[in-house]
């Protein structure tokens, strides 16, 4: 992990605990396994253009395992609520030897997640924001949103902490483990969507990447409450 990486998360994660989740930004194990769908994808039909919609990139740990695997014609669009950290995610698509091939094709947004209005439709959506520590509402949104923005059959993928919600539901008051109780209600109503999951004990805190598909009809709904 960059030094100037970790910086900017620690800088983030004092002043908007809440927002930010994370003791540190997402491994390159959990990075590799939140796009696995894509790099899979992108194997199986080299010559086909991709997109690809990233929801809360922070300082671009994912984002980055993401550039690694696009093809020559993908693009990426990433959306940050946080105006820091979009601001140092387009100085180091700039600077990042990891972008360079590319950033042109990388485009950040400052908007929130369930704002997200890619030019493309997108064949994954690839969720970093912090679900466990939203309101339920917005957790929703977050999810219908992605779901939205994918067609008949497209990946949508999140991650989150196993432990930390049981942990922290000991140690709250009411109204908080009331919040935990429902995102916990939300995430499962989409269970009947998810095609795998994979445990990341090489992160901190250990933590659990999620790949839900879209209904393969096209006139079927997002699961509900």
């Amino acid at each position: 992990m960059r030094l100037t990486e970790r910086i900017a998360f620690l800088k983030q994660f004092r002043r908007q605990l809440v927002a930010t989740g994370a003791v540190q930004p997402s491994s390159r194990f959990l990075a590799r396994a939140m796009t696995a769908p894509f790099r899979q994808a992108r194997d199986r039909a080299p010559g086909h253009q991709l997109s690809v919609v990233e929801m809360g990139p922070g300082t671009g740990a994912v984002t980055a395992a993401i550039a690694e695997a696009m093809g020559a014609q993908d693009t990426l669009d990433c959306y940050e609520i946080n105006r820091e950290f979009a601001d140092y995610l387009r100085r180091r698509l700039d600077t990042d030897p990891i972008f360079a091939a590319s950033r042109d094709r990388i485009t950040v947004h400052c908007a929130p997640a369930q704002e997200a209005a890619p030019a493309r439709p997108a064949d994954f959506v690839i969720c970093s924001v912090p679900l466990n520590n939203l309101p339920s509402g917005v957790v929703r949104a977050i999810i219908e949103r992605g779901f939205e923005l994918l067609p008949p059959g497209g990946v949508f993928t999140f991650f989150e902490y196993p432990v930390l919600p049981r942990l922290k539901r000991l140690l709250s008051d009411a109204a908080e483990r009331a919040r935990i109780d429902a995102v916990s209600a939300v995430k499962q109503s989409y269970r009947v969507q998810q095609q795998g999951a994979t445990i990341v004990l090489r992160n901190i805190p250990p933590a659990r990447a999620v790949h839900m598909k879209t209904p393969s009809a096209p006139d079927a709904g997002s699961p509900r409450e």
